[in-house]
């Protein structure tokens, strides 16, 4: 993980994570993520954890300490180059928290729910889902 107090820039091609926390947002025939994982709901922002500086357990780790805090499982994870969400205008910038200071913020998404759900059809179509290990 990142130094808190050396927190970089996020860079165009580094590769985020969003935690898959409902069995929802997989479909059950091919494995793939669903376009719902990358809409910012109840949030304008949408929440993911930055892969640059951090091993697997860290990031696995981080995954499981959201799932604990929000009372839910943890069935992997969407990995995705952050491209795809600044090619859509929206931006990608580091949000350290206390507990990840590898933690971003997804912003600028429209307030129109078709035209977010446009956006993330493009995200999740670049996407690769990642399933948690037993």
């Amino acid at each position: 993980m990142f130094d808190p107090a050396h927190v970089p820039p996020v860079e165009h091609n580094e590769t985020v994570a969003r935690f898959i926390l409902f069995s929802g947002h997989l479909r059950s025939s091919n494995q793939t993520v669903k376009p719902d994982a990358f809409i910012p709901h109840p949030r304008p922002e949408l929440s993911m954890t930055r892969h640059a500086e951090t091993t697997p357990t860290e990031l696995w780790g981080e995954g499981e300490r959201v799932a604990v805090l929000r009372k839910v499982t943890l069935y992997g994870r969407a990995d995705v180059v952050v491209s795809a969400f600044t090619d859509q205008g929206l931006d990608v910038t580091a949000d350290p928290i206390h507990a990840n200071p590898n933690h971003v913020n997804v912003s600028k998404w429209p307030t129109d729910k078709p035209a977010q759900k446009m956006m993330a059809m493009d995200i999740s179509v670049k996407s690769q889902y990642v399933p948690k290990s037993a």
